[in-house]
């Protein structure tokens, strides 16, 4: 019965139109794509007729090892070259057009002149009127070897470009920059000055995206009059990239992380942004408020390592998520913002927070540390309170010091429901204490993620719904019953540590009223 079963299976896959076969192979490198041509005729004709080409990751490229012949290498990465454009030029011949085509050399030929190579295949290339191409060369001491062809400065054709390792240069006298079509561009690792830049990117009135990425030259960010142009990302550049200017007016995004300190941004005309991310900015506060006032629609703003800002006023009906990560100089941050849901700090406790609509589904705060544990203490408890109604909150620390306060205090945290500490520094065995000092902050949780040294664990609480009964005694000072009058079970996970088990256990046993189960810890008698 089974043989029979088996003797009657097919190939379900190679039934599908030759369409959807060649979308599956798509996503393959031309190496897989030519092993999947042997399965059967059905696969070897989806194959020839594959409109993507995509040569990887550069691992089809040898490298010189050591005490290896070099040219033995570089006569096979000639012979795989040649390969690439013969297979080309045949698909020419036989009127299959390409549309995609990837090729990344991942490593530096210093001693080899690619040159030629490079120019035969962007002039095939050229030929077959494709539309997206990707093409990296390697770098060498981060400097690019070969410069772009003049080629791929007309192709009409290209809806997208992503080019790393080449240097772009502004063509001969008489020579035109063209990428009418082009929707998104991508340069990493790529030589060029601001001239060139500027030519090339208006040379594109339908761009939509574009990435610059440790490019070097480039000492601006100037873009003017690209009008569907949405999203900008630049990462990385030299340090002497300080301005940006943009005026594009459907752009929704720009994120810029750089190297150096940004003098001058002006998006003030870029009236449809929602996502706007700065590193490194000189700024104060007259910029951001004038930012928010010319901006209405932002609803993400994150400034990071912003030094020069002391103070932080926010108005604005439409912000979402905010994040403030080491201004150092920071001293009182002021938000009005109503449909605030996210807001992520990184700094001191001194920070003077008003933030009138606090977040309400995730706060991330990354407490630098502090010698004096009593200051620590006070600051964290008074800077805790302002996000008391928050849902989630994750507290980054490198220690965590024992609470020491008096526990007739309201706790800072006793509407929060889930909390997240992230510590490297806390001693694994006084997780009791941890415990113990959270549980206090925020006496209603419902779940408690502990990420100590790269240890998860986990503990859930089920409790009684905590209502307000007047009459019935609970904590001092507190206007609910908190978990020592609610608990009924506590659940653990991965807590290994056998020695904690005991102290835990008998913490709960003590301390939880009407508590009935314990899961995740090993069996043991009441202390």
């Amino acid at each position: 019965m089974e043989e029979g079963i088996f003797d009657d299976a097919t190939d379900q896959i190679s039934q599908l139109p030759e369409p959807i076969l060649q979308h599956i192979l798509s996503f393959l490198e031309v190496k897989e794509a030519i092993q999947m041509s042997v399965v059967s005729k059905t696969w070897n004709n989806a194959v020839a007729m594959l409109h993507s080409l995509n040569y990887g990751d550069g691992s089809l490229f040898p490298v010189a090892k050591r005490n290896e012949n070099e040219e033995a290498v570089f006569d096979k990465i000639r012979e795989l070259l040649n390969g690439v454009e013969s297979m080309i030029r045949k698909r020419q011949e036989q009127n299959v057009g390409v549309q995609k085509f990837c090729l990344r050399l991942s490593h530096s030929y210093k001693l080899l002149d690619l040159t030629p190579y490079i120019i035969r295949l962007t002039k095939e290339l050229s030929a077959c009127n494709i539309k997206e191409l990707v093409f990296k060369v390697g770098t060498y001491r981060g400097k690019p070897c070969y410069t772009l062809p003049k080629a791929v400065y007309t192709w009409c054709s290209l809806h997208k470009l992503e080019l790393g390792g080449f240097k772009l240069k502004l063509p001969s006298r008489g020579g035109i920059i063209s990428l009418s079509s082009l929707r998104e561009l991508r340069l990493y690792k790529t030589d060029m000055d601001h001239r060139v830049f500027q030519l090339l990117i208006m040379s594109c009135p339908e761009l939509e995206f574009l990435s610059v990425d440790y490019c070097l030259g480039l000492d601006r960010l100037q873009i003017f009059g690209l009008l569907k142009l949405k999203e900008i990302r630049t990462r990385n550049c030299l340090q002497n990239f300080d301005k940006i200017q943009i005026q594009a007016p459907n752009l929704e995004c720009l994120n810029h992380h750089g190297l150096g300190t940004l003098s001058l941004v002006d998006v003030n005309s870029c009236k449809s942004l929602k996502v706007l991310v700065l590193y490194s900015l000189t700024c104060d506060n007259k910029w951001v408020e004038d930012l928010f006032c010319n901006l209405p629609l932002l609803e993400v703003f994150r400034l990071i390592g912003c030094d020069g800002l002391e103070m932080v006023k926010i108005s604005s009906n439409h912000l979402k998520v905010l994040e403030l990560d080491s201004c150092k100089n920071l001293v009182k941050t002021e938000v009005d913002a109503p449909l605030l849901s996210e807001f992520h700090y990184c700094g001191s406790l001194s920070v003077s927070l008003s933030i009138e609509a606090v977040a309400k589904e995730l706060v991330s705060l990354d407490i630098e540390q502090r010698t004096d544990e009593v200051l620590l203490n006070n600051e964290l408890v008074e800077f805790l309170q302002n996000f008391n109604h928050s849902k989630v909150i994750r507290l980054i620390t490198g220690e965590l010091l024992k609470l020491s306060l008096a526990k007739d205090l309201c706790p800072p945290l006793y509407d929060v429901k889930h909390l997240t500490v992230n510590s490297d520094g806390v001693d694994k065995s006084k997780i009791l204490d941890l415990l113990d000092s959270l549980l206090w902050m925020a006496p209603c949780l419902d779940t408690l993620d502990l990420n100590l040294a790269c240890d998860e664990k986990t503990v859930k609480f089920t409790r009684e719904s905590p209502l307000i009964v007047e009459g019935v005694p609970c904590c001092p000072s507190v206007p609910f019953k908190c978990w020592h009058h609610t608990l009924k079970k506590v659940e653990f996970d991965n807590f290994e540590n056998v020695e904690d088990h005991w102290k835990l256990r008998n913490y709960f046993v003590e301390n939880a009223k009407i508590l009935e189960s314990i899961d995740g810890l090993i069996q043991c008698d009441r202390a």
